[in-house]
């Protein structure tokens, strides 16, 4: 308490702060891993530090936000793909501008100042000292030692004034315990590489016809990068260096430069990957300093227009506080909301997360992957043969793989302590009661992986694989799909509905450890994974005259997919007649999108009309039958 009085000692808001003891505390933003830390003594400035925090606001209608996004990916619902832009969510959902306003002018009142809002409403990134931060939100900010790193953070919850209690629902920032990790691993000793080319053979990525053109991908980077290095790679890969036209970049926070470490490399690796697999998407790289938040990263690149988001750096669920960690999802949530994926690395150390924190405890898996509104990529091992096509797969840790016999990693996997388990992960895991990681996965062995250029760490060559791949390999397949089919929004509902085709499933996978738990629903086969929904039914009669009582026979096509030319197998189609019998009301569509059924004319003459509707859809067609004397 000591050290919150001298942290306050001269602030704007501090008079305010002790004439009005009306608190409301935020009980979940304490880091649980700091019960393992040292404190330190409090050294001279201090308190004029600068700092960063988010502060992240409800939803005025939260129960209509989440009606609403289960109805965005429901064909039968009206809201069926109507995404809303952030602004649109906002005038839908809230936060409302009054909330908005009354947080903004209460923390302005403490000295801070707005670095950023959102088009949302659901964030500000306030601005200002260490001091001023911890006078706006009524705690210490303290420093400690662990693991041998300086952190700063609070060691209690933190407060704030209750007039904008009914409004705040998380703030991160007031602590750096946490410091996002890249989910990359270098090959223990030199392999022949793969290439994301030959990665997507692999998953069968031809089969689209598509290249990711009209998508436009986020990479979530916390390092960055040289271009001379992307252009590099290009030329090694006989690859059109014109590629390099495809990738831009945003400085977040300021931005960053490249660490010349693995979070550079980490850089590379996502656009490489990007680039070799989805040639016709656009690649923008969002860069900013380590003590930016998930929050803020994540806003940006929503406001910016992105169609899918790629993370691979994470943090451990130990070190980021349940309200944070709801917090992101609450964020991700609103990519959802406008038609975004995000895809997010769940890890490469099997189930212990990388600061060492075991499944079971708080801890052990990765946020923000652990957001049931993002997709959890887990790792494998590939084995393609001598002409690229794929041939096996193992879970990447797997014992007797014959990809890898002896890996060097682990596909993270785990259970979330801070999210209860979806209702369409529930028939997968029927005894678990949390959110289990990954969703899907794909190659990850740094022993099948792809090889990189980079200058500043000995050039090209260097053999790259983690989680840290297989996230962005998935990116790519969404671009691919999602110029295809249109698809997209809460990507996991869509994804488990189709669990039974489109995958290499765990079942499929060799050696030890390949199941639902440690690799999700599998790995890509694009091939069969289709995302077309019906956009229209052609309706015929045959013969367009009979005479009563005759026989006749209904027929038609279901067609989908975006353009909307695929023919639809397996939809229920719901036959009426205005007269006359239909032996079969309701039938369903072979391979070929097409469906029969026979059908006995009425005992008197006039015109029926026989209408066809695809069952969960607005889809139908109609055709008339004459019926003679």
């Amino acid at each position: 308490m000591a050290i919150a009085l001298t942290l306050a000692v001269g602030l704007p808001g501090l008079a305010a702060a002790a004439a009005s003891p009306q608190l409301s505390k935020l009980p979940l933003d304490v880091t649980p891993q700091l019960a393992h830390a040292t404190a330190l003594p409090v050294p001279a400035g201090w308190s004029a530090q600068p700092m960063r925090v988010t502060v992240v606001l409800h939803r005025t209608d939260s129960a209509g936000f989440t009606q609403y996004l289960q109805g965005v990916t429901d064909p039968s619902s009206p809201d069926y793909r109507h995404f809303l832009t952030p602004a649109q969510q906002a005038a839908a959902f809230g936060p409302s501008a009054t909330a908005y306003g009354a947080v903004l002018a209460d923390l302005q009142g403490y000295g801070l100042t707005l670095a950023q809002g959102s088009a949302n409403r659901l964030t500000l990134t306030m601005a200002g000292t260490r001091a001023q931060a911890a006078a706006a939100f009524h705690v210490a900010i303290d420093p400690y030692e662990m693991d041998g790193r300086e952190v700063y953070a609070n060691p209690g919850a933190p407060s704030v004034d209750a007039a904008i209690a009914p409004y705040v629902a998380d703030v991160s920032g007031l602590s750096d315990v946490a410091v996002p990790k890249a989910s990359i691993q270098k090959a223990p000793a030199d392999v022949p590489a793969a290439t994301p080319m030959a990665i997507a053979q692999a998953y069968d990525f031809g089969a689209l016809g598509s290249n990711g053109a009209g998508q436009k991908i986020g990479l979530m980077e916390f390092d960055n990068y040289y271009p001379t290095d992307v252009t590099q790679w290009l030329q090694v890969e006989a690859l059109p260096t014109s590629l390099a036209g495809n990738v831009s970049e945003v400085n977040v926070d300021g931005g960053t430069s490249p660490s010349g470490g693995t979070g550079e490399g980490e850089v590379l690796l996502d656009i490489d990957t990007i680039l070799g697999a989805a040639p016709g998407a656009q690649v923008v790289v969002y860069d900013a300093p380590q003590n930016t938040t998930f929050e803020t990263m994540l806003q940006d690149m929503i406001a910016g227009g992105v169609t899918i988001i790629s993370d691979s750096w994470y943090d451990c669920e130990d070190q980021v506080s349940p309200g944070e960690a709801q917090a992101i999802s609450s964020i991700i949530a609103s990519a959802a909301a406008a038609g975004i994926s995000v895809f997010a690395s769940a890890g490469d150390s099997g189930n212990v997360c990388n600061d060492g924190s075991l499944t079971g405890d708080i801890g052990g898996v990765p946020v923000p992957a652990d957001s049931p509104y993002a997709t959890a990529v887990g790792g494998t091992t590939l084995s393609v043969d001598a002409s690229g096509n794929y041939t096996g797969e193992c879970w990447w840790g797997s014992t007797g793989c014959p990809g890898d016999p002896a890996p060097s990693g682990a596909g993270g996997y785990g259970v979330s302590q801070y999210f209860s388990i979806p209702s369409w992960q529930k028939p997968f895991a029927p005894t678990q009661t949390q959110r289990s990681l990954p969703d899907v996965s794909a190659d990850a062995d740094p022993n099948t992986g792809i090889a990189i250029c980079q200058a500043d760490t000995g050039g090209c060559g260097q053999d790259i694989g983690g989680t840290s791949l297989a996230a962005p390999i998935w990116a790519a397949a969404m671009a691919l799909l999602n110029q295809r089919y249109g698809a997209g929004s809460d990507l996991n509902a869509a994804l488990y509905a189709r669990a039974s085709s489109g995958f290499h499933t765990p079942s499929s996978m060799l050696g030890s450890g390949n199941d639902f738990a440690q690799v999700g629903l599998g790995s890509p086969d694009l091939g069969t994974l289709s995302f077309a929904k019906p956009t229209s039914v052609q309706v015929q009669v045959s013969p367009l005259n009979v005479a009563e009582g005759g026989p006749a026979t209904v027929s038609g096509v279901v067609y989908g997919g975006y353009p909307p030319n695929i023919p639809m197998a397996g939809e229920t189609v719901d036959l009426t007649a205005t007269a006359g019998s239909l032996a079969s009301p309701s039938v369903t569509t072979a391979s070929d999108g097409t469906f029969t059924s026979n059908f006995t004319a009425p005992s008197k003459p006039g015109v029926v009309t026989f209408t066809a509707s695809v069952a969960g859809t607005s889809v139908t067609g109609t055709t008339p039958l004459t019926v003679t004397v």
